[in-house]
């Protein structure tokens, strides 16, 4: 698998949230993550929260979403008012506080590609591989 992207992690606060950093989440009703055990923009959500010493008081607040895009999802549609998220992932910027969680907070969330056995005999196939890298 060839690496051609690393993500981001970013906690986005709705309107009425106060201020825009990992305590914001404490004062929140309920903070929406990608699960875990499903998902590594999850796995990274806990990792930072673990690094900033907030996990213990924040897990019993946790609302979990099956992948990224559903937490996503219920962020961008007011569903939630605190997530963390993928930077990629969030719309409406202009209307949310958005912070991007420090990366030595967590682990590295790389985006890889391959080309099947079906693909090696396309040549577009190493051309969008190399699209994705650059």
């Amino acid at each position: 698998m060839r690496r051609f992207s690393r993500s981001l992690l970013a906690l986005t606060l709705s309107p009425v949230a106060a201020t825009s950093a990992l305590p914001a989440a404490q004062a929140a009703p309920v903070l929406q993550v990608a699960a875990a055990d499903l998902a590594p923009y999850g796995r990274a959500a806990r990792a930072a929260l673990q690094q900033a010493g907030l996990w213990d008081s924040i897990k019993p607040k946790l609302v979990l979403g099956e992948n990224i895009a559903q937490t996503a999802q219920f962020i961008s549609t007011g569903n939630a008012q605190v997530g963390l998220v993928g930077s990629a992932h969030i719309r409406n910027a202009a209307s949310n506080s958005v912070w991007k969680v420090p990366a030595a907070l967590y682990p590295r969330i790389e985006q890889g590609a391959i080309v099947t056995a079906k693909g090696r005999a396309n040549p577009l196939a190493a051309k969008y591989l190399d699209f994705l890298r650059s």
